[in-house]
């Protein structure tokens, strides 16, 4: 924004024009200037050029540049208007000083244009296309569920669960097409551009045939009421896709996404916000390569100036005029200003009332601040435990279900066998005793246990002592000789500290590459001196740091050191902070007791430590559950649990193997025995056969014989 006077003597008075766009004749004061900048009349003089220095230039017609407060500064005129009881801007002069009668340009960048702030937001190709009533009627989505769903178009076919999933829009209760997104499946689906129609085949879970029309999606939109803006009055500058970065403002630009891409962009307003329209057109059919696909996303600048809104009517005006809210002037116009927020004596400037993550622009680190008025609060901050003390009982819940059903496993005898007699093969009791004293079972508690129980170590890869050091480290609690050692990998050094020690004289020690006691972090396994430590030592206020120079991880040990480096750690384990085995029967039972007065004390005492703490614990857990349950896709790798079912499997298998064996065994051994048996049948019935012969013989020779004697 520029404004120009005419220098002859002395200060020089200058009116910068507000261009708001609807607004007219309206002239900055200096304490709008101030205002805008963060700034007001309490601050002093230095403040007040160290800040606006970076928003104004000063020209004059020779071609002369002025600098800011150097040759000049931006100031109040002495009197302040009667009306508004603001001062007019002027031009004060301290050194050089512009020919008289010279033309002065004065370029403001607070506000206007060049001040524009430019927010970058991505626009996601759509992936659903809606389903038209067909001459089947209605797509409700129950018609889909179960059955299966071709699409063509042309002489492609494009199947359900391979090139596109049936879907519910859970507004309308109605089925839509959702195409399957990623390289594999880039341009594979129907023709994109407006009006592309294709063909649904459904064939219903019970039998029956119904046809419906889709179109393909060819609109993307962007609202800007979505991305958190408050007013319109902006513009899209420019949109990128893929490497290529397009100017909208540049009408060759414009004409190259339209032929080339087949996208037109359109603005329009939804009330008083902006809404802008990609439209995707049927050229986009004549050259595929690099056009975006579903999901692909493009990147789109939009530039504005001021946080500001506008008011309108469907009567050309005529019911704001009635109503008195057509004026512009001072009296009746108020022009937008940041929110301006003094948080512990320091200002901050924020383009909306509403702060925080969500928002993009946070300010403390968790918050959300809502402004709803000039005022004064008093915030007192605190940890909202209640979601952290809420996992962590579920995790105790957790763990103690899986070890009271491993001490029941453990310990439940089998049913005798007189028992056995009267109930099913298949009943649940059948299983009872399998698991009793199981090796895995006895493992898995005892390392759960360990889990629980064990210290960690803390690493880092900055650490700053807690507090100030002053003087020996006898004045600082070391009674007698201590080592500290940092490990830094594989390497590690021991520095060895006494009670006459300082912070200089340790600092000196570990930044000593002379030392044979610090060669580890200096000289590489090769012998050769590296190009910078592994780790270096220095003060700052009065306080050690410890630093990774490679960003590996630096593990202290050395309690009696730390503690007088004030380096020390409070907790090292969860027993510290509530969560121990329980006392009961002695902890034979390794279940958890949870005491969440004890977590929140911790907590409110030293925040990162019990974060750092419950971290590693959730690591070391993860990997110990990942131990025992994961098995990689070739095979190669199994955790415990897999390889105890691998051997289970290999046993049964094997047990099956030999019943089938020894089945075929007894199934040889019943035809053997059937073929003697029968065998034997045929010789019985051969000597049954003989017998009768040999018995018919001797009859008729006894006959023959009784004859003989009855004729003699």
């Amino acid at each position: 924004m520029q404004a120009q006077a005419v220098y002859t003597d002395g200060d020089t008075a200058i009116n910068i024009l507000v261009d708001d766009g609807n607004i007219s004749g309206k002239y900055l004061s200096y304490e709008q200037i101030l205002d805008e900048a963060g700034l007001s009349t309490d601050d002093t003089d230095a403040e007040i050029i160290e800040k606006l220095y970076e928003l104004f230039t000063l020209t004059d017609d020779s071609g002369n540049s002025y600098y800011y407060g150097t040759d000049y500064y931006i100031a109040g005129a002495d009197e302040a208007d009667e009306d508004t009881g603001e001062h007019a801007t002027v031009i004060k002069w301290r050194n050089s000083t512009p020919a008289t009668n010279s033309t002065l340009t004065l370029t403001y960048t607070g506000r206007g244009e060049g001040g524009g702030e430019v927010f970058s937001m991505d626009v996601t190709r759509s992936n659903v296309d809606s389903i038209l009533d067909g001459i089947s009627g209605t797509a409700d989505y129950s018609y889909f569920e179960g059955g299966t769903t071709t699409i063509t178009q042309g002489t492609k076919t494009f199947y359900e669960g391979i090139d596109f999933e049936v879907t519910k829009n859970e507004d309308s209760g109605l089925a839509q097409i959702e195409w399957k997104t990623g390289t594999d499946y880039e341009w594979y689906y129907p023709n994109p551009g407006q009006n592309s129609k294709y063909n649904i085949n459904l064939t219903t879970a019970d039998g029956s045939v119904r046809e419906y029309t889709a179109v393909r999606n060819y609109r993307d939109t962007l609202d800007l009421r979505e991305q958190g803006f408050t007013k319109v009055g902006g513009s899209l500058s420019s949109v990128t896709f893929g490497e290529k970065t397009y100017d909208l403002t540049n009408s060759e630009d414009v004409a190259t996404v339209k032929n080339t891409l087949g996208l037109s962009v359109k603005d329009g307003t939804n009330g008083a916000f902006n809404v802008f329209n990609f439209d995707w057109s049927p050229t986009s059919l004549t050259t595929r390569s690099g056009l975006p696909a579903y999901s692909d996303e493009l990147t789109v600048s939009y530039e504005y100036n001021e946080n500001t809104f506008a008011l309108s009517d469907d009567s050309d005006g005529d019911l704001l005029a009635a109503l008195g809210l057509d004026k512009t002037d001072g009296d009746h116009y108020t022009a937008a200003q940041d929110a301006i927020l003094i948080l512990d004596g320091e200002s901050y400037t924020r383009s909306s009332n509403n702060i925080g993550e969500a928002y993009d622009n946070e300010l403390i680190k968790g918050m959300t601040i809502n402004l709803k008025g000039v005022g004064e609060v008093s915030l007192d901050v605190a940890h909202d435990a209640q979601k952290a003390v809420e996992s962590i009982q579920t995790l105790v819940d957790g763990y103690n279900d899986l070890m009271s059903w491993i001490n029941t496993r453990m310990t439940e005898s089998q049913v005798d066998e007189d028992a056995k007699a009267t109930i099913d093969s298949d009943d649940f009791r059948m299983r009872w005793g399998l698991l009793h004293g199981d090796s895995l079972l006895r493992n898995t508690k005892s390392q759960m246990r360990s889990l629980i129980s064990n210290d960690f170590t803390f690493s880092f890869t900055n650490r700053t002592s807690s507090e100030e050091i002053y003087g020996t480290m006898q004045n600082n609690g070391l009674r007698s000789d201590a080592t500290l050692r940092l490990r830094i990998g594989s390497k590690y050094v021991d520095v060895n500290i006494t009670p006459y020690s300082t912070l200089q004289s340790i600092v000196d020690m570990i930044s000593d590459s002379t030392n044979p006691a610090m060669r580890d972090i200096y000289y590489g396994d090769d012998g050769r001196l590296l190009d910078a430590p592994l780790l270096k030592a220095s003060i700052e206020n009065d306080k050690l740091v410890i630093t990774s120079t490679n960003g590996d991880s630096i593990t202290m040990s050395g309690t009696a050191a730390m503690k007088a480096l004030k380096m020390n750690y409070t907790y090292k384990g969860l027993y510290q902070i509530g969560i121990e085995t329980t006392s009961d029967d002695y902890g034979k039972s390794g279940e958890l007791v949870f005491d969440p007065d004890e977590f929140m004390t911790a907590l409110e005492d030293n925040p990162d430590e019990v974060q750092e703490l419950m971290l590693m614990f959730a690591n070391n857990m993860d990997s110990w559950i990942k131990s025992m349950t994961t098995s990689s896709a070739s095979g190669e790798t199994k955790g415990t649990l897999s390889r105890q079912i691998d051997d289970l499997d290999t046993r049964i298998a094997s047990i099956d193997e030999y019943l089938e064996k020894y089945q075929d065994r007894l199934d040889r051994m019943e035809e053997s025995l059937r073929t003697r048996y029968a065998n034997s049948e045929t010789q019985f019935a051969k000597l049954s056969q003989q017998a009768n012969s040999i018995a018919s013989i001797l009859n008729m020779l006894n006959g023959q014989s009784t004859s003989s004697s009855s004729e003699s």
